[in-house]
């Protein structure tokens, strides 16, 4: 991934970290989990970021003026540059695609919207 500060392609993921979610720019305290590497699987990680998607809509769910949902989240500010550039700690830099595919995140959030009856507008342009 490209850094955003000297612009290389030098930005990789750490081996641990905080995984954090919103939905047009909602989020909840607990809209966040960390990740590590080297205790889980993919497949782990996947399933806690459905458990905490679920969780997210189960809560929106009970809103009585929902929006579409259309701006997606998915984010970390656990990377690190190899040139040693200084990383904002308020960077908001998608894990979809370092960790996530986008085809597993979006179905996750088609089906999960359907259970709880959001309206969402998933696509390639909603991630952030």
């Amino acid at each position: 991934m490209y850094c955003p500060k000297c612009l290389n392609d030098t930005l990789k993921l750490r081996s641990s970290g905080v995984i954090k979610i919103a939905f047009n720019g909602k989020h909840r305290d607990a809209s966040l989990f960390t990740f590590n590497f080297a205790k889980e699987s993919l497949f782990k990680m996947e399933d806690n970021l459905k458990i905490k998607i679920e969780d997210f809509l189960m809560w929106y769910a009970t809103f009585k003026n929902k929006q579409v949902l259309n701006i997606f989240e998915i984010y970390s500010n656990d990377f690190s540059c190899t040139n040693k550039c200084p990383i904002d700690i308020h960077a908001k830099i998608s894990v979809v695609g370092p960790i996530y595919t986008i085809e597993f995140v979006t179905k996750t959030i088609q089906e999960l919207c359907a259970k709880y009856g959001i309206e969402c507008n998933v696509s390639e342009k909603s991630f952030i």
